[in-house]
C-alpha cells in the first residue's frame, strides 16, 4: 500500500473511530449528549456517507453497523430509552472489536 493511501485510510478510520467513541461515551451534558445521539443516528440509519466512510476505511460497513448494534446499552440509547449514565470513560474501540489488535 502506498505511503498516501495508508495515510488515507487512517484519516477514515480515525473518522469512523470518532462517531463510535461519540456513540459510546459517558460523558454527560447537553453537547455530550447531543454528540452521541448524532453518532448513534448516523451509525445505524442508512445515510450516503456512512458505506462510503466505512469503504475509505477499509472496513464493511454492514459489519461495523452488527458490531456495533452488539455494543451494551446501543439499542437502548438509540431508541431513547436508557437513562444517562454518570462518568466520562469511553470505550477502547479494539476492544469492543471495531478494529483489529
Amino acid at each position: 500500500m502506498q505511503n498516501d493511501e495508508k495515510h488515507d485510510r487512517q484519516l477514515w478510520c480515525a473518522v469512523l473511530g470518532q462517531a463510535i467513541t461519540d456513540a459510546t461515551t459517558t460523558r454527560t451534558g447537553k453537547d455530550a449528549q447531543r454528540d452521541q445521539h448524532a453518532a448513534i443516528q448516523w451509525l445505524l440509519t442508512d445515510t450516503i456517507d456512512f458505506p462510503i466512510v466505512c469503504t475509505l476505511a477499509g472496513v464493511d460497513p454492514e459489519a461495523v453497523r452488527e458490531r456495533f448494534m452488539r455494543t451494551p446499552g446501543v439499542v437502548e440509547k438509540f431508541q431513547g430509552t436508557q437513562r444517562d449514565r454518570r462518568g466520562s470513560r469511553t470505550h477502547d474501540l479494539t476492544e469492543l472489536g471495531f478494529f483489529p489488535r
